[in-house]
């Protein structure tokens, strides 16, 4: 709503023996995507992968129409 502060939430996802860390950010950006999909209605905010495979190395990736 108008007025409000954005919500931010952080998350961290890490591979399990069966499904891989990027896998699972995949998988919950399809459900946000499916869950929050609207036509015509502007975008309420932006997803962020942020990928760390070693110290000072980061693969940011951004996902802007998530919470349409």
């Amino acid at each position: 709503a108008a007025g409000q502060p954005p919500s931010v939430s952080l998350f961290y996802i890490v591979d399990t023996p069966n499904i891989e860390a990027q896998q699972i950010i995949s998988n919950i950006i399809s459900g946000l995507h499916r869950t929050y999909l609207q036509r015509n209605v502007p975008s309420l905010g932006r997803v962020y992968s942020i990928y760390a495979d070693r110290k000072d190395k980061f693969k940011v990736t951004e996902f802007s129409t998530v919470f349409q």
